[in-house]
């Protein structure tokens, strides 16, 4: 296993507050059933270290001899249940996880098992269940019981109405969190503990794939679009960056709009209106006069309904000053410096990789300074989304998302989004810090 040593370490051991890029709540799927039983999830040694970064005291309790990490990892593994689900239902019932001063009742009833509202706890039937280790061990022995055992679920896949809503309960680890819970709210707090600490919510801008699935698709801000075409995913992406997962991970996103155009194609409106597809906006073109200036050709331009044409948001209109509203790489044919020139703007490329991840394939145009002088100065050309990037002289480890640099902060999650190393991207630490830093993948998981 290959060790991260990031500058960023003290983000390990905080705790973070809820993500503003947490999935949302799908009551239907809250998690998979591969999920809920990948009990070599954690480690023992992960479990205790997941509680050390947590302002509860869980870190240091002890029952019957043993640690709450070693009672929650001894039943993960006993009944063969994944122990993250555990450590979720804890917080989820008694806020142990972050709790500073919890109650000895909050300890006895860690889990809510055998507990409904109108239970008392005072009922002798119950006393058996009271306990942390007994909590944790009956916790972990329902969602096993209740998955051998589908046909006892109170609550089954399929067509259901929970709290006056009708829902379509898509898979069994999704009816058992309602046997166990059977409303809304409290689900819908499993869901934002388990997606703010175990989450694997791909940063905007990856690729996935599903083995057997002829789509590839793109994850933007917690929505997967797939492609119409291949052409249309090429002159966007670079495809060698595609990561293969379980189909089970992309049932867990809404699904997007098509993206059926290939960039920089020319659309046009019922109304008439030509605009030019650049990335995810339309750059509409203000006459006919600026279409031919430009050197657009009328055969270029497809016509689109108002679905397709609304589907782009509005970007800066292309106007008769613009220069290269398609963009080209120019290079100072007297310093040497490259950069990407669109709409009389010209953007530094401060590094060569940031050229050969983003512009490959790409011609590079000699200017001299004076014809590049006449291009306003714009900012820093950044790495694509998805990228995974680090300084050649520091080993830290980031992706790129929404042309943020979120830290990956230990192999260990890093190897849980199928990453693969040989993909990390060597640059300088210039280019780096043309990225202002986004939240860290994961932390809970440290």
């Amino acid at each position: 296993m290959k060790t991260i040593c990031t500058m960023l370490t003290i983000l390990a051991s905080i705790c973070l507050p809820f993500s503003a890029r947490a999935a949302e709540f799908n009551p239907n799927f809250i998690i998979s059933d591969s999920e809920l039983t990948d009990y070599t999830s954690m480690t023992l040694e992960g479990i205790q270290r997941f509680l050390e970064n947590q302002p509860g005291t869980l870190k240091n309790f002890v029952h019957s001899g043993k640690t709450a990490a070693e009672l929650i990892f001894s039943a993960a593994w006993t009944e063969r249940i994944n122990p993250k689900y555990i450590l979720v239902t804890l917080q989820k019932e008694q806020s142990l996880i972050t709790k500073r001063s919890p109650r000895q009742k909050d300890y006895d009833w860690a889990t809510g098992y055998a507990i409904c509202d109108s239970c008392s706890k005072s009922d002798p039937k119950l006393q058996k269940y009271k306990g942390f280790k007994n909590q944790v061990d009956y916790a972990a022995g329902s969602a096993r019981f209740f998955l051998d055992n589908p046909h006892k679920l109170t609550v089954k896949p399929g067509p259901r109405t929970i709290d006056g809503q009708p829902l379509n309960i898509a898979n069994r680890a999704t009816a058992f969190l309602y046997t166990y819970t059977p409303h809304l709210h409290g689900n819908s707090n499993f869901h934002r503990f388990w997606d703010q600490w175990f989450g694997k919510v791909y940063p905007t801008g990856t690729l996935l794939h599903a083995p057997g699935s002829p789509d590839v698709w793109v994850i933007q801000h917690g929505i997967k679009r797939t492609f119409e075409s291949a052409v249309a995913l090429n002159s966007r992406y670079d495809t060698s960056r595609i990561i293969e997962v379980d189909q089970e991970v992309l049932d867990q996103y809404i699904t997007g709009t098509e993206i059926k155009f290939p960039n920089y194609t020319l659309i046009r409106s019922p109304k008439g209106t030509i605009c030019l597809i650049v990335d995810d906006k339309k750059r509409c073109i203000t006459s006919e006069e600026v279409f031919r200036e430009i050197g657009f050709h009328p055969e270029e331009v497809v016509d689109v309904g108002w679905g397709d044409f609304n589907d782009f948001i509005d970007g800066a209109p292309i106007v008769s000053a613009d220069a290269h509203p398609t963009g080209a790489l120019v290079q100072n044919n007297a310093t040497g410096a490259v950069y990407w020139v669109m709409s009389g703007v010209r953007h530094p490329i401060v590094d060569r990789a940031i050229l050969q991840t983003r512009f490959k394939g790409f011609r590079i145009n000699q200017v001299s300074p004076e014809i590049l002088e006449e291009n306003q100065p714009g900012d820093a050309v950044r790495f694509p989304d998805g990228t995974l990037v680090r300084s050649d002289v520091d080993p830290a480890v980031y992706v790129v998302a929404a042309g943020e640099l979120r830290p990956i902060v230990t192999a260990e999650v890093f190897e849980s989004y199928n990453y693969d190393w040989n993909k990390v991207v060597f640059t300088t630490g210039k280019a780096l810090e043309i990225h202002p830093i986004g939240e860290p993948l994961n932390i809970g998981v440290n």
